[in-house]
């Protein structure tokens, strides 16, 4: 009598070091699918403003914002600030180890797919990690370590 065994290997993600990608990071692709894409860019634009000045948030600032955009487009799906911090510390995550990392928005583009977002929201995330824009990123990361 022969028995199977099937051996299940950790997937590895260069955004996350050559490492498997955390859960927390999984659970928040998840919910940024579901985030229309004004509101994902305002949130990738508010990260890269973030990480280029001091690394702090005004999270009610991005939370009013969020809240404006969704009165215009009259989209109220129970989005609160919470929800904002866990996506912001997420895209924040992935924005820093993809510049620490020193990994190719296309690649980056490509794993996030797999973890299953958006093409679309890919395509939004990609915008903010152009090869200037990392360089800058990755400057100003350095000089703070400093």
């Amino acid at each position: 009598m022969t028995s199977s065994f099937i051996t299940v290997y950790p997937q590895r993600f260069e955004f996350c070091g050559g490492l498997d990608c955390p859960d927390w990071i999984l659970a928040q692709l998840y919910y940024a699918s579901n985030v229309n894409l004004p509101e994902f860019e305002l949130i990738c634009q508010n990260v890269v403003e973030s990480i280029k000045l001091d690394g702090n948030l005004d999270e009610v600032s991005l939370f009013n914002q969020i809240e404006q955009l969704r009165r215009i487009n009259d989209n109220n799906d129970g989005f609160d600030i919470d929800d904002t911090r866990a996506l912001f510390a997420a895209i924040n995550f992935i924005i820093t180890n993809t510049c620490i990392y020193q990994i190719t928005s296309k690649t980056v583009c490509d794993e996030l797919e797999q973890l299953g977002l958006t093409r679309e929201h890919c395509s939004m995330l990609g915008q903010f990690l152009s090869e200037d824009m990392m360089e800058d990123i990755r400057s100003t990361l350095l000089a703070r370590t400093s």
